[in-house]
């Protein structure tokens, strides 16, 4: 590989500004194009929800988890609740960005931790928050 092309390589992962973009199917078969400017930002607040919504920790050669008293407080706030919700409906990605695909699965499975748990405010599959 020839040093100019390693080089812009590098910097295309250390950009301060990833950009992730795709287009999301959905169940009834239509589509829209979304381009993440944060994807990681994204999926650290999908995985914040969905360890809110888990069963907790197992502690010692317990079975039993113990849910701790962040996962026992109201549910976490984020600016990127909308884009997760809308992430968590979509049933496919088509992109060649394989973060974003990540980024879609992880947000599908918080909001599906967060609709075992029972709670009210978990999106549905025919609209968000």
């Amino acid at each position: 590989m020839r040093y100019d092309s390693l080089k812009r390589r590098i910097k295309s992962l250390e950009r301060k500004n990833p950009v992730a973009d795709g287009i999301l199917v959905f169940p009834d078969g239509s589509t829209r194009a979304i381009r993440l400017a944060d994807p990681l930002a994204v999926m650290c607040d999908a995985m914040a929800l969905s360890s809110w919504a888990g069963p907790g920790l197992c502690e010692g050669d317990s079975q039993v988890p113990i849910r701790t008293a962040w996962q026992l407080g109201p549910r976490p706030v984020s600016k990127h609740d909308s884009t997760i919700a809308l992430l968590a409906r979509a049933t496919a990605v088509k992109s060649e960005n394989r973060f974003l695909h990540t980024v879609q699965s992880m947000a599908a499975h918080a909001v599906e931790m967060e609709r075992n748990k029972g709670n009210v405010h978990a999106p549905t599959q025919q609209g968000g928050n």
